[in-house]
């Protein structure tokens, strides 16, 4: 299936030119880019793994599961100091949760001549499993990958998972863009709803953090958030019913 080899391809490529970039800039937009691309690598290695279930796609993934955990340590003071600033929340010094970065970053970049060198070794691994996988396959693996999302959030969304879903929702979204599409209706539903939950879990976060903070910011913010998650969670509820009934 040549629409799927170029997909991977492409975003194998930007991987490799987008930690070299990284290298001399060390930006907050490369590092969401990489992490983007990475998301949509692993999307196609879930592919693969359907394909055959002698694909291991826990071990093919781990050279880029390393990077990408490395660059959310990075990301998460950035995105703490965001929502603080987002919802007015006072007494946390943002300039402290930023400086935890300067040594993550640096360990990063002295990373990435390691991290290249065993994408190498793993691109040339997965060539003849990409270029094994055929339109019908595809076809059945979205379908099959929509009705487990369904499953997940209708008749009643499952709240215990639903950041998993959240993962789920978006590699259908990456994939169906490789073929074909996906019909407007479905396209806009999904992305609705991929990022209604992406503002319930950082919610979710901000609340865990803060919880850790009590004395900073007193239990008022705490509660208020916890109110917008509990709206979260009805508004997911009422997108999926009406989406699914």
């Amino acid at each position: 299936m040549k629409a799927f080899k170029s997909y991977t391809d492409k975003q194998l490529r930007t991987l490799h030119r987008l930690l070299k970039e990284y290298a001399v800039l060390h930006d907050t937009e490369t590092l969401h880019k990489i992490r983007v691309d990475i998301k949509r690598i692993k999307a196609a290695l879930k592919l693969l793994g359907y394909r055959s279930p002698r694909f291991n796609t826990h071990r093919h993934y781990l050279p880029f599961r390393n990077i990408f955990r490395k660059a959310n340590q990075i990301r998460e003071p950035e995105l703490m100091v965001k929502l603080l600033m987002e919802y007015k929340i006072d007494g946390i010094g943002g300039e402290q949760l930023l400086a935890m970065r300067a040594p993550l970053i640096t360990s990063f970049r002295k990373d990435i001549p390691s991290f290249v060198e065993k994408l190498r070794k793993s691109e040339n691994i997965l060539q003849a499993p990409i270029q094994s996988v055929r339109v019908p396959l595809f076809r059945r693996y979205l379908k099959v990958t929509a009705g487990r999302i369904r499953k997940r959030l209708y008749p009643k969304p499952d709240f215990r998972s639903i950041h998993g879903t959240r993962k789920k929702i978006k590699q259908l979204i990456y994939l169906s863009a490789v073929y074909q599409g996906m019909r407007r209706k479905d396209y806009r539903f999904y992305r609705t709803i991929e990022q209604t939950i992406g503002q319930l879990h950082d919610k979710q976060v901000l609340v865990d953090f803060l919880r850790k903070h009590t004395k900073a910011v007193g239990l008022a913010a705490i509660k208020t958030l916890q109110n917008e998650c509990l709206n979260d969670k009805k508004l997911i509820a009422s997108l999926s019913r009406r989406f699914y009934r």
